[in-house]
């Protein structure tokens, strides 16, 4: 595949050339710094290895992590469309090249690597086939329908992706970890297999952008290979678009016909339940722009379409003389307006976008991608859904910070497997 190339050809390791002689094989690959386990659990050891030469740069910013995490599934996105299925995506493979225009202060160019249990000849996400080897299921980074010994698919790629998605996105946490609980391999073993996954580390992410990345990453790591986005459904998700085109979307929902006649779909779809703590969304606002938007329209503050036409007629007329006072706050926030409403409603995107395709009836978002399955109308979360702990009994929302789940897991950063090259 090195010769193909194409979007995500970059992010694969390249093979050089192979020499033998009567007993060894010799194989040249790119020369690559470190893999994600060291950058993350092990820094330290890393640096010794390279014998204090240089600093390992780490994954500090939410930019760089976002970056990270777009490469690798750019790269298994790249393998999956020329028919090769990984099937070994953990941090040991995950390599850095070295980023000299930075000092050093910044890792290179991600590139998968180790491809000794890949499969050739997969053209279809749901074709299944045989592994010439088994792994040994150890470290909780292979999918249940592997560790179970049934036919895997181009699925099992998409489990391990976001398994290394939520690893990197919490520097170290695994999804199938407990929470509170000490590291414990062969528990998170059993998780997997039960699909007992616990996400809530993504709520300490910086940025409002962790329900998107909760949505995303339930989805990638379900218990149900059938039940999993594609790898090139998952680089479309929200989650990686700039917060500008997430605010575009939202407002572009505000401006269908359904979202604006407040009919009874779009009120059973994006229900008052929504709503962080059964709150009026106006509680979020300053008070200045509230007075000046309501002077203009009339809003019901407990209906979250109604949230929607005030987004979109703020950026229709938010420039307006009689306007700008109210939107001094929005216009001088970094990242400007849509920055700011994103950050007094985190909780809003996922939801819009999961019922998006059952509010078009006009075809007016087609320059969006849209989820596969829209939800049924009825009840939500602040996060569209329950948020980290699936396979218990109790779950919670994605803006609360509080609750328990049973059962334990194993720790971050035990990645199990082959090294990393250099």
């Amino acid at each position: 595949l090195a010769a193909v190339g194409g979007a995500g050809s970059d992010n694969v390791i390249k093979y050089r050339c192979i020499e033998e002689d009567l007993e060894r094989v010799f194989i040249v690959m790119e020369l690559c710094l470190c893999s994600l386990f060291d950058v993350i659990a092990r820094p330290a050891n890393a640096m010794a290895a390279l014998g204090d030469r240089e600093r390992l740069p780490r994954l500090v910013s939410e930019e760089e992590r976002l970056r990270v995490a777009r490469e690798l599934l750019s790269g298994t996105a790249f393998l999956h469309a020329n028919g090769v299925v990984h099937s070994d995506i953990r941090p040991k493979n995950v390599l850095f090249t070295r980023c000299p225009s930075t000092g050093g202060e910044r890792l290179g160019t991600l590139k998968l690597a180790d491809f000794g249990l890949s499969k050739e000849g997969v053209e279809a996400p749901d074709q299944s086939f045989t592994m010439t080897l088994m792994p040994n299921g150890n470290g909780g980074w292979y999918a249940p329908e592997v560790m179970r010994k049934k036919k895997p698919t181009a699925k099992v790629d998409v489990f391990m992706a976001g398994c290394c998605v939520c690893y990197i996105l919490t520097g170290g946490r695994h999804p199938f970890d407990a929470h509170d609980c000490p590291p414990n391999s062969y528990e998170r073993t059993g998780n997997v297999l039960a699909g007992k996954h616990d996400l809530r580390a993504l709520l300490t992410l910086v940025s409002p952008q962790h329900p998107a990345a909760l949505d995303l990453l339930r989805a990638m790591v379900d218990i149900e290979a059938s039940e999993r986005p594609t790898v090139a459904q998952a680089l479309e998700h929200p989650f990686f678009w700039p917060v500008e085109r997430r605010h575009e979307f939202l407002c572009a929902c505000g401006n269908l016909e359904q979202v604006k006649s407040g009919g009874r779909n779009a009120q059973a779809l994006l229900p008052p339940s929504l709503l962080p703590g059964g709150a009026p969304w106006t509680a979020a606002l300053d008070p200045a722009l509230w007075e000046q938007a309501r002077a203009r329209t009339k809003y019901n503050t407990r209906s979250v379409p109604d949230l929607l036409r005030f987004l979109r007629n703020l950026q229709q007329h938010g420039a307006d003389r009689d306007m700008k006072a109210g939107m001094a706050a929005a216009l001088a926030e970094p990242g400007g307006p849509a920055a700011y409403f994103e950050r007094l409603f985190p909780w809003l995107l996922v939801p819009v976008w999961r019922a998006a395709p059952s509010l078009d009836s006009g075809q007016q978002l087609s320059s969006f991608p849209m989820p596969d399955v829209a939800p049924s109308g009825g009840g939500g979360t602040a996060s569209g859904g329950s948020v980290g702990c699936s396979g218990r009994d109790s779950g919670m929302g994605a803006g609360a910070g509080a609750g328990a789940c049973a059962g334990a897991g194993a720790g971050a950063g035990a990645g199990a497997g082959a090294g990393a090259g250099a």
